[in-house]
């Protein structure tokens, strides 16, 4: 499998499954919906009456096995908890004060920290909502340090040869379950491209508003997204980025919301500076930079990363921690000022360093304006849909970054004799000053808290 096609995402798209795969799939999901069908009381009840006029001399008998079929029904109810997965029996169809949320990710973490984002949020506004996060993503502690439930369905690249077909069908019916136990009054989702057993899930659920999240800048080469996918939902949730010319709101037949862009923290939920210094055993008046280039699943970071701590361990009074993804392996680094840490998200520490060496995706981008974070932009230039290069341009332009396009020693060692001095990290703060506009995550928070 390419990168370019793991990275531009659409299952469905991509690879194909013989029609006796799928034969067998379909035939199999009908079993099962029968098998349901046959326990159901009203198939059982129908039965019997059908049977006794087959065989008149049964409906007599009626009067027995009738009352015996509602006994076994009520014995059978009350035997049963009362909670199903934690959640009290309602009536069938009615909508609940949950909200399910599906973010895709598959080498990063942007459509989960801002999903993540928003639901921290509608928690805050409603404390008694439900939470409810079916996702590809696989660092599930997350969301249970937050309280939230979470259903994970593995990426379909886990799955040696499964085709395209398959897994759409693996998501639809495990979606389909989450939102049938669940009964949410509202669904948000964010990608950059919808999943075909994802759009099956939601189709016809009328008291079901459907979001969906997609950031743009994206690269002026990326596939087209399907445009009756759009038909699916009922608001297109666009969050600002540096820029935001990839789709038009005029593109899409429905409703349509720009915010700000999306940021998991907000500055008061920041650590004091001190915290992090003694935890790691930094000193308070050395200068401290802080390193964080992704996960390295789509470019090989380990080559950039050494040409950067070369070039930093020069400084004597210069110390260094590296703030490693989540989901990417962990690294190796034998010297006396290099720290590292393996946490989520890294920016709640941004308070405690004096610079940043940073990727361009949108998380790292937002966080470092929003947290007032001078930083060396090194834009991934591999990514399949995210134009990181153009967003850490404009950062560039407002004068709050510098921009590495490509990492060598000479281009590493020109940037750092800039953020070396205090005086342009102090301009390149008060320039990001100037682009911190209201969280995002806040204002959609409040249009699904409003919905009820």
């Amino acid at each position: 499998m390419s990168r370019e096609l793991l990275q531009n995402g659409g299952p469905e798209e991509i690879g194909l499954v013989s029609n006796g795969e799928e034969d067998v799939l379909a035939r199999q999901r009908s079993d099962r919906e029968l098998r349901r069908v046959k326990e159901s009381f009203s198939y059982l009840l129908g039965s019997q009456i059908v049977r006794s006029f087959k065989q008149p001399w049964r409906i007599p008998l009626l009067v027995i096995t009738l009352p015996k079929l509602l006994l076994d029904k009520i014995r059978k109810k009350t035997e049963r908890s009362p909670f199903v997965g934690g959640l009290e029996r309602k009536k069938t169809g009615e909508a609940r004060n949950s909200i399910v949320f599906f973010p895709t990710n598959g080498v990063g973490l942007g459509h989960f920290t801002r999903l993540l984002a928003i639901a921290r949020r509608v928690k805050k506004n409603d404390p008694q909502t439900e939470i409810v996060f079916f996702t590809t993503m696989p660092a599930l502690q997350i969301l249970e340090n937050e309280g939230f439930a979470s259903y994970h369905l593995s990426s379909k690249y886990v799955f040696e040869g499964m085709s395209s077909k398959t897994w759409n069908i693996m998501c639809e019916e495990m979606m389909s379950l989450v939102l049938n136990i669940h009964r949410p009054k509202a669904f948000v989702f964010d990608g950059s491209y919808p999943y075909r057993g994802m759009l099956n899930a939601i189709k016809g659920r009328s008291d079901l508003k459907k979001l969906w999240v997609l950031r743009g800048n994206f690269k002026a080469r990326s596939k087209a997204l399907p445009k009756d996918s759009f038909e699916h939902f009922d608001t297109m949730v666009f969050p600002a980025d540096a820029r935001n010319d990839s789709i038009s709101t005029n593109e899409v037949n429905v409703d349509s919301l720009e915010c700000g862009p999306i940021v998991m923290l907000e500055k008061e939920e920041l650590v004091p500076k001190e915290v992090l210094l003694e935890r790691l055993g930094l000193p308070i008046k050395a200068t401290i930079a802080y390193i964080q280039l992704g996960a390295g699943r789509i470019n090989d970071i380990e080559i950039d990363m050494r040409v950067i701590l070369d070039a930093l361990i020069k400084y004597d009074n210069l110390y260094v921690v590296v703030g490693e993804s989540i989901l990417g392996d962990k690294m190796e680094y034998k010297h006396p000022r290099i720290r590292v840490i393996r946490e989520y998200p890294n920016s709640r520490y941004y308070r405690s360093f004096d610079f940043g060496i940073i990727a361009g995706g949108y998380n790292s981008y937002h966080e470092a304006i929003n947290f007032s974070l001078p930083a060396i932009c090194l834009p991934n230039m591999e990514t399949g849909r995210d134009d990181q290069l153009s967003r850490a341009r404009t950062a560039e332009e407002s004068g709050c970054m510098i921009v590495v396009e490509k990492v060598n020693r000479e281009s590493i060692e020109e940037a750092l004799a800039i953020m070396m001095n205090p005086e342009e990290r102090e301009k390149m703060i008060d320039a990001s000053s100037d682009l911190v506009v209201r969280n995002g995550a806040i204002e959609v928070a409040e249009i699904i808290s409003k919905d009820k």
